[in-house]
């Protein structure tokens, strides 16, 4: 028994008090006589000295006295010993994927470190003193909070039964943070993770005690997917596509792997391929394999005795979207641009050939109309002015000069202009953009004003090696891809975790206030609707669907490839004490002790009532 305020007691002084007022408080007997007139010359007389008297013991005595004392214990805010030390004790989780893999050992597979650690916690918990709270916190890209804030411990333990650590490479400073500023000065701080922070690295809070249930693992991972779809220049199929994996066997021994593509059919899964591995210790093994074409969907997996973790071992792809984009040369038939724009389109895929009227692209010169729809793109080759006069005016830059260029433009990715004698450089009359410059020439332009996405290239074919040198396929690719990139839909269909995902929606899809929805992962969430969707923080594998009420507007699948997560042998078991100890103290925020005090104020509220029924027919009688 102890007292949170001990200066509480100091009220029982009024005790002594009470009983000093009861003691010289004399009331005489009341007598009846006759006539007061016998009484008029009486005189009270005093015999000499003192006598001690006895205290009387009344009702009236005992209930005041009580409700001193009662009054006196309430301030003093007794205590059971095991309730005054009472904690908030704030668990940091380790969320990484590595906390979902099992202890291998000779007899099978046992338990994962994600429930040995809810097992270790559980016994934390159970050997809290009574009135203790906790709250639970997962580290992620964002810390989130899984249990409390100051929930009680009975329940969790329960809260985490649909945890399920997944997230890639992150930091875990922000949830050390939260919890820091959770347990304020008096809270306890625990991390329980599956391998011990660097603290040559890390920052951890110095009252912060680390545990880490971790032990060395082997572990097989896919760490890259890809399923491509090859197409000649007219956008047809060559009777299928071509799965790319990268398989790592990240543990200290050889391993022998079994890898299995299913496809769904109908209710059930039709295998597509089965192979079996040899992976060495360390090695990297790349893996391709010929499927059909139309299977939709392919599920991978990788299956072996050394494989710790599941995660990293299975992925779902979605056959990838065609998206070709329509082309429109419109140069001279027998012009050195015609035959130079040809023969770089030759070498890419995914592009038809289109008129002017359908043409995603239209690369001509400056006798076609300049003005475009919203959504086309267009490339004009100079020269601008092909009059004499001013062919003769144009300008020659040597190989040596010196360009300047937009490179955070994606057009200009790759490009390096080395080595280029640009021919042919006239002046430009209209409003543009200057991408590439030389001096104050204008080369390269994108043109302001109209609707179009416009490009001018100041240039004369006939007088340049551009078209000779590795940057001119690399700038017919780069528009090629920025305007498959503008067209209405899905980009890829295959990410990975954290990826953002970006696409753009039809004019008509696109209007309206209402949001749309994504789900996925067992979840769903809000997304705001316009022109271009942008989905980010997507950390969970799995198939994601993009809906616009019952409309289907994108499916896309999402995998998990994290090396870091999947290198199992460093994770080591451990125990690093806090730095600083933290006392252990009772907290105000629903604290039993306003309730007692309460009760003994209204207790004290009882006995005062009581004590003036007591006295109530004494003062009628008087």
């Amino acid at each position: 028994m102890s007292f949170a305020n001990p200066w509480g007691l100091l009220a029982l002084t009024a005790l002594p008090v009470i009983a000093a007022i009861h003691l010289f408080h004399r009331r005489y007997p009341r007598l009846e006589v006759s006539g007061l007139h016998l009484w008029g010359v009486a005189q009270m007389t005093h015999t000499p000295g003192r006598r001690r008297e006895r205290l009387p013991i009344t009702a009236s005595l005992i209930l005041e006295l009580l409700a001193a004392l009662v009054l006196a214990l309430a301030l003093a805010r007794p205590q059971i010993d095991s309730v005054n030390q009472s904690v908030h004790l704030v668990v940091v989780l380790d969320g990484s994927a590595s906390m979902s893999a099992r202890r291998l050992t000779a007899g099978g597979r046992v338990k994962t470190f994600r429930e040995l650690v809810i097992e270790h916690l559980d016994r934390r918990l159970r050997d809290l003193p009574q009135g203790s709270v906790v709250t639970l916190i997962e580290t992620g890209r964002r810390p989130i909070l899984l249990f409390g804030p100051q929930g009680r411990v009975t329940e969790a333990i329960g809260s985490l039964q649909e945890w399920d650590p997944q997230a890639v490479g992150h930091d875990v400073q922000p949830a050390w943070n939260l919890a820091d500023q959770l347990a304020g000065e008096t809270g306890q701080l625990l991390y329980l993770t599956d391998t011990l922070p660097d603290p040559e690295r890390l920052n951890l809070p110095t009252g912060m005690e680390a545990v880490s249930m971790g032990e060395p693992q082997p572990n097989l991972a896919i760490t890259a997917a890809r399923w491509m779809m090859p197409a000649g220049s007219d956008g047809s199929a060559d009777g299928g596509g071509t799965v790319h994996l990268r398989l790592l066997n990240l543990g200290r021994a050889p391993a022998i792997a079994r890898l299995t593509a299913t496809t769904p059919d109908g209710e059930g899964t039709r295998t597509v391929l089965e192979r079996s591995l040899d992976l060495d210790a360390g090695a990297v093994l790349p893996f391709e394999a010929a499927v059909p074409a139309g299977l939709g969907q392919l599920d991978i997996r990788i299956d072996s005795d050394r494989d710790a973790l599941d995660l990293d071992s299975r992925v779902r792809l979605i056959e990838p979207i065609r998206r070709s984009v329509r082309v429109a040369v419109s140069l001279p038939a027998e012009s050195v641009g015609r035959k130079q724009v040809g023969r770089a389109l030759l070498a890419l895929a995914d592009w038809v050939p289109s008129g002017v009227g359908d043409a995603d692209l239209v690369i001509g010169d400056t006798e076609s109309v300049a003005d475009s729809p919203s959504d086309r793109w267009r490339l004009v080759i100079g020269p601008v002015d092909s009059s004499v006069a001013a062919r003769k005016r144009a300008v020659d830059l040597s190989d040596r000069s010196a360009y300047v260029m937009e490179k955070r433009h994606p057009l200009l990715e790759g490009v390096s202009l080395g080595g280029v004698i640009w021919g042919g450089v006239q002046e430009l009359n209209f409003d543009f953009t200057p991408l590439i410059t030389s001096g104050s020439r204008p080369l390269l332009v994108q043109g302001l004003g109209t609707s179009a996405n416009r490009f001018v290239l100041n240039i004369d074919l006939g007088r340049s090696n551009f078209t000779d040198t590795p940057d001119w396929p690399i700038l017919i690719s780069n528009l090629l891809e920025e305007c498959r990139d503008s067209r209405p839909g899905l980009r890829r269909v295959n990410y990975r975790v954290t990826e953002d995902v970006r696409f753009l929606l039809e004019e008509r899809a696109a209007e309206g206030d209402e949001l749309l929805r994504l789900e996925g992962a067992n979840r769903t969430r809000q997304v705001a609707r316009g022109r271009l969707v942008e989905i980010s923080g997507l950390v969970r594998p799995g198939l994601y669907t993009v809906h616009d009420d019952d409309r289907q507007l994108a499916r896309f699948a999402v995998n998990f490839q994290d090396v870091d997560e999947s290198t199992l042998v460093t994770l080591v078991a451990g125990d690093r004490p806090a730095v600083t100890s933290v006392p252990k103290v009772g907290f105000e925020s629903d604290s039993p002790y306003t309730w007692l005090i309460l009760l003994a104020i209204l207790t004290v509220i009882g006995l005062a009532m009581g004590d003036w029924q007591v006295l109530r027919p004494q003062l009628k009688r008087t």
